[in-house]
């Protein structure tokens, strides 16, 4: 380069790129950048082609593999891949990136870091956790409202979603109920001939008891109401009604079955709640608000109309539970009517 080497005291003879170095007696040759040569009779190469990429040793990321600078100060081609993730100059992390897990019914996904996550998404009611799937799958019957449902054995649910039973459900079929003890509702199955306990206090309803029933139990039935007003220029309400002895500040599970037939015009049915402050239902007070619970517009199959947890209003002494049906005015009467079954009014959490 601009001088050259100098003879070492092993005998090396060194040269230089533009000078001369002087003789020794070692016999070996050095050829320097620009200073002088080695002592120990060692060969050192410069020029461009000895630059180095890394310090020998030394480690790096590509992508997922681990590199290792090698001697020559230059990194491999490949590496080794690492089991997760490879970060900095190490491979490390727990999970691979994407990958999924389940601890419980909760879904974890490995994050980009390699880590798992303190919390994850937690699978619905009827969803099982799958990782290999990376979701919540349903292994039962989905319904169309999105849950996932054991059909075989969900009374709210049987058989198909939305096909309600009063009692349980076995094998996806409705088995016969029998109303609970604890059930204050009296003849709430309609299983005899006779609607003890209920009155009926408009002569323009036709009440009748019959064979179907909720359960499809042979030995069971339902009471069906039928409307025999003439049409008015307001709403028809026909209803049947009992009086029942309540605890006031106490909580109750309310509901009832009810199957409308389709029909023209399409009659509405309610089962109603309302509050009075002595046992006998004559009287009442304003300020103690009904429940009213519509059907749903849900033709030729059962449906359950119900509300959990009602808590009898402070100052209540009873109340009067009606089963009705009602119409708006249609210009001719066409009999609208519907069936009521398994009406219960139970200390949570019992039902039926």
């Amino acid at each position: 380069m601009s001088g050259g080497g100098t003879a070492g005291t092993g005998g090396i003879t060194a040269s230089g790129m533009s000078g001369g170095g002087t003789a020794g007696t070692g016999g070996a040759t050095a050829s320097g950048m620009s200073g002088r040569g080695g002592s120990s009779g060692a060969l050192f190469i410069g020029g461009a082609g000895g630059t180095t990429e890394c310090s020998p040793g030394a480690h790096t990321c590509n992508e997922n593999a681990l590199l290792t600078c090698d001697g020559n100060g230059r990194w491999p081609t490949q590496g080794v891949a690492c089991d997760y993730v490879c970060r900095g100059d190490a491979c490390g992390g727990e999970c691979r990136p994407g990958r999924n897990s389940c601890t419980g019914n909760t879904l974890l996904t490995c994050s980009a870091q390699g880590s798992w996550p303190l919390s994850g998404m937690d699978c619905a009611a009827g969803y099982t956790c799958d990782a290999t799937a990376g979701a919540c799958a349903c292994k039962l019957t989905e319904c169309a409202d999105g849950r996932c449902i054991d059909t075989t054995a969900d009374p709210m649910n049987c058989g198909a979603c939305g096909a309600t039973c009063p009692g349980t459900c076995k094998a996806s079929t409705c088995q016969c109920a029998t109303p609970s003890a604890a059930n204050l509702v009296a003849s709430s199955g309609f299983d005899s001939g006779t609607l003890s306990g209920w009155t009926i206090p408009d002569a323009a309803i036709a009440v009748s008891r019959v064979s179907l029933d909720s359960s499809a139990c042979s030995s069971s039935g339902s009471v069906l109401l039928k409307d025999m007003k003439p049409t008015t220029s307001a709403y028809a309400f026909g209803m049947i009604s009992a009086c029942i002895p309540v605890t006031a500040g106490a909580s109750y599970n309310l509901g009832a079955w009810v199957y409308l037939p389709r029909q023209t015009p399409q009659p509405d049915a309610v089962l109603q709640v309302v509050w009075y402050t002595e046992t006998s239902c004559t009287y009442g007070s304003p300020s103690l608000s009904s429940v009213s619970l519509g059907a749903a517009a849900t033709y030729d199959q059962w449906q359950s109309v119900h509300r959990e947890n009602v808590a009898v209003p402070l100052g209540a002494a009873a109340m009067q539970v009606g089963l009705a049906v009602l119409r708006a005015p249609t210009g001719a009467g066409s009999l609208e009517q519907a069936y009521f079954d398994a009406v219960y009014f139970t200390p949570i959490p019992g039902r039926f």
